[in-house]
């Protein structure tokens, strides 16, 4: 379930600010990337801030969980890695999220 603030405007009416990089990055380009990568850019985005990777690792299979993004194990140094990229795009995602709110919403229509 993805938790949704109207308070906020775009991507961090979803997302917590620090993730709003990554997905923004993750729903806009047709690209992988693994953990590490992912906290690396964010490391650069958020600068001076500063986030674990264990956040990093936290948000994206959440994110997983909701069905936002996907991933491919393959094999890498040390074993295992899960390769994450988008399941959706970002106009896949605005409508993921109405769809959420319409179904929340349909008891009390």
């Amino acid at each position: 379930m993805v938790v949704i603030d109207t308070e906020k405007e775009g991507l961090e009416m979803v997302f917590k600010e620090w993730e709003v990089p990554l997905y923004k990055k993750l729903l806009t380009e047709d690209i992988e990337m693994i953990s590490r990568e992912a906290w690396e850019f964010l490391l650069k985005e958020l600068e001076p801030q500063t986030i674990s990777r264990a956040s990093v690792i936290n948000s994206l299979n959440a994110n997983v969980e909701y069905g936002i993004l996907k991933y491919v194990e393959r094999t890498g140094k040390g074993g295992y890695h899960r390769v994450y990229s988008r399941h959706m795009d970002l106009e896949e995602f605005w409508q993921h999220i109405a769809n959420q709110v319409n179904q929340a919403l349909e008891p009390y229509i």
